[in-house]
């Protein structure tokens, strides 16, 4: 079932067509529902909402990972699962997207998760953004390109560079 599972997900990465991966998801949620509740099934559910964006199935899976995050007592899949689930909501739910990220930002704190805190800062920098609030974008960005120059992640430094300046630019 793992083999399976995995050859799925390489699939989805690797084929972006649009009806494919409609295909190869709903393949992967039918086995998903198969697996025993662990790490691997709370990592599948994140990567489904993940892969549906937003609306209300990504929201189920979201909330899914969280359930079982939190029955695993595992901090770091509970921190991804509530990063996810920031994700997954419409932007006209800023409250509820703010409370699942500050709850990330708890866990990922909990264990000294630099990467995951640098995640939900450029995450939150993002939805600041869109909300035209471009100084508190800008603090949320800083903090998370912070946390990513403690990590040595030049990649993730340079994607929030990238967000840090269209910020900026949108300012003006």
């Amino acid at each position: 079932m793992f083999k399976k599972l995995i050859y799925i997900l390489f699939f989805i990465l690797a084929h972006p067509s649009e009806n494919y991966t409609i295909d190869v998801l709903d393949s992967l949620i039918q086995e998903v529902e198969t697996m025993p509740d662990d790490s691997l099934k709370c990592e599948t559910y994140i990567k489904i909402a993940y892969i549906l964006y937003n609306g209300n199935d990504a929201v189920e899976y979201s909330y899914r990972a969280i359930s079982l995050a939190k029955k695993l007592n595992s901090p770091r899949l509970i921190g991804r699962a509530f990063h996810r689930a920031a994700w997954c909501h419409d932007y006209d739910k800023m409250n509820l997207k703010t409370a699942y990220l500050d709850s990330a930002v708890l866990f990922f704190n909990s264990i000294n998760d630099k990467n995951g805190l640098g995640k939900v800062y450029d995450t939150k920098g993002a939805i600041l953004m869109n909300y035209e609030s471009f100084e508190e974008s800008e603090k949320a960005y800083q903090q998370g390109f912070d946390l990513y120059v403690e990590t040595s992640n030049k990649e993730r430094q340079a994607a929030i560079l990238n967000n840090w300046a269209i910020c900026d630019y949108m300012n003006g």
